[in-house]
């Protein structure tokens, strides 16, 4: 399984440069490489991804995984909490009217978006990045994630979780939740 993040707002724009860049980069790899060796290979995939968000620099494209290990970072370190997903509690409208169907997709949006009401949870809701379902993680709990990150030494995380913290990915990663802060959030899908 893999997840498409997309800010919410207006994107950052392109940079011509860094594209060319990242293309060329990604070029290279692909030269050496047989297309089954393109699949298994980490640098073929870190070039690829270096290059798509060159392209599309208000979405993030990463894999299940990689996804996962993030997760367990942001719990591990108060940027997010392990959650369960509000029941949404709104019935689909008759196909064909459209002003209820407006009005069901207003609030399908509204219950995507919505925090947990759990005083112990800060940062953003895992059960957000742990499914494709459409979830938006918003601007305050971009910044609230930030600001626990803000505090952390890596040093003293555990060998497992300060290598996802040193990655370049998680780099990217925390520059994504800076940008999505000020663009009104991040939808996952």
């Amino acid at each position: 399984m893999s997840y498409h993040l997309f800010i919410r707002g207006e994107a950052p724009a392109v940079d011509a440069q860094k594209v060319a860049e990242t293309e060329k980069a990604l070029e290279a790899v692909k030269s050496k490489l047989t297309a089954v060796e393109q699949f298994k290979s980490e640098e073929y995939w870190k070039a690829y991804r270096a290059h798509e968000n060159a392209e599309n620099p208000g979405q993030r494209y990463y894999k299940g995984q990689m996804i996962s290990d993030f997760m367990q970072l942001l719990s591990c370190t108060g940027m997010g909490k392990y959650t369960f997903a509000p029941t949404l509690d709104v019935e689909e409208p008759d196909e064909g009217d459209l002003e209820a169907e407006e009005e069901f997709m207003k609030a399908v949006t509204k219950w995507r978006s919505q925090s947990v009401e759990d005083d112990d949870v800060t940062g953003i809701p895992l059960h957000k990045l742990g499914s494709n379902d459409g979830w938006i993680i918003t601007q305050s709990e971009c910044i609230e994630a930030l600001s626990a990150w803000d505090e952390i030494d890596v040093t003293e995380l555990d060998a497992d979780m300060r290598k996802i913290a040193e990655s370049d990915e998680w780099k990217d990663f925390l520059d994504y939740l800076e940008w999505a802060y000020e663009h009104r959030g991040i939808e996952v899908s």
